[in-house]
């Protein structure tokens, strides 16, 4: 038995998430919302901007394309 300590970038990332989803949990007229990754790019863009992150914190390398999976 341990405790994990998430912090820093990636502990506010999932803390965001987290709270995104509580959120559209909670309201009974977003049962049928769906994020797609356009959505998700731009909420992450902006919650970075807002949080005054440095640039380079987050750096994702995508090798495939995702349009076919989604």
């Amino acid at each position: 038995m341990g405790i994990c300590v998430i912090g820093g970038f990636i502990g506010e990332l999932l803390l965001s998430l987290n709270a995104l989803n509580d959120s559209i949990l909670s309201n009974p007229n977003l049962n049928d919302f769906r994020l797609n990754s356009d959505q998700i790019e731009r909420f992450v863009e902006d919650w970075m901007k807002s949080g005054d992150f440095p640039e380079g914190t987050c750096v994702v390398k995508i090798t495939q394309s995702t349009s076919n999976q989604l």
